[in-house]
């Protein structure tokens, strides 16, 4: 298991052995059968400061309680979790309704661009609409696509409840980057995972503004010296 901690957050990285794997490998000059043992992982998130334990598993959702119970046993020294506190935060969407909004970041990060594809609008009545656009060869197209709308539909008749955004991520100089899509939907849910590009893009969505935070007064623009990416 390996460890990382960011803030009050504590990340462990657990690589447990899955089933066997029979696959045909070259011993010599003869094809055989060979077994394999490959790991797959899981991700425990621990806020010791709230009592709240966030847990990214692929496969079956059956697994998460009883991983639940090995974690509070192995790690909290507890026979079970206290019970899980109602999740109060909120992601601040926003300043993405307007067309110059702008992610920042720490420019060591690797991110070297951050691009709003699909918003996603609530409007009066239980309604919805979502407007997409591929912003590879304009950053913008979302959001003239919002342009369009905006006689038949003024920003004070509707919410943004979920953002689709797609970062170009440089981790290693020498390779190409990488575009990594995620969405980020109101209140508290984002689909990015925890691994090194994950914790990378939370990072900066808690540069941004955006990151869950207690929903305490009226959501405002404040400008941040930290520079913004393309």
């Amino acid at each position: 298991m390996e460890t990382y901690r960011r803030g009050d957050l504590e990340y462990f990285f657990a690589f447990p052995e899955d089933y066997p794997v029979n696959e045909p490998e070259w011993a010599g000059d003869k094809l055989d059968l060979q077994s394999r043992h490959p790991p797959f992982e899981i991700i425990f998130v621990w806020d010791a400061k709230d009592g709240r334990l966030d847990l990214y598993l692929s496969g079956d959702r059956k697994a998460v309680e009883p991983l639940q119970a090995i974690f509070a046993e192995a790690i909290l020294g507890c026979d079970e979790l206290p019970e899980d506190p109602a999740d109060n935060r909120v992601y601040n969407l926003f300043p993405l309704r307007r067309k110059d909004s702008a992610f920042t970041g720490d420019a060591a990060s690797g991110i070297e661009s951050v691009r709003v594809n699909k918003l996603r609008r609530a409007l009066n009545g239980g309604r919805k609409l979502t407007l997409e656009a591929n912003p590879k060869n304009d950053p913008q197209a979302v959001y003239k696509l919002l342009d369009k709308l905006a006689p038949a539909l003024p920003s004070h008749e509707y919410s943004v409840t979920q953002v689709g955004i797609t970062a170009s991520v440089k981790l290693n100089p020498t390779a190409p980057a990488k575009a990594v899509p995620f969405q980020v939907t109101f209140p508290n849910s984002c689909s990015l995972k925890y691994d090194e590009v994950g914790l990378k893009l939370r990072a900066m969505l808690e540069l941004s503004g955006i990151e869950p935070r207690p929903p305490e007064g009226e959501p405002t623009d404040t400008p941040t010296e930290t520079p913004a990416l393309a």
